[in-house]
């Protein structure tokens, strides 16, 4: 058991710092989101653009939505 918990802690120490990473570059790509389309209502709030930045990054964003801002 000694070789296996090892292996997984050094997995978590990589995941945490994936999840530092993702996490600073998903805030910045939603700081940016609300200074360029902060007339819509998907990105009218930090936490809205977050969320919706979140959802582009899963796949579960509809791109029409920015169509409209044109």
């Amino acid at each position: 058991m000694g070789p296996v918990y090892s292996i997984l802690k050094m997995l978590m120490k990589e995941l945490m710092i994936f999840v530092v990473f993702f996490g600073l570059v998903q805030f910045l790509f939603a700081i940016v989101g609300n200074l360029i389309f902060h007339d819509l209502p998907s990105y009218a709030t930090l936490t809205e653009s977050m969320l919706t930045i979140f959802k582009a990054s899963s796949g579960i964003f509809d791109n029409k939505e920015l169509s409209k801002a044109e």
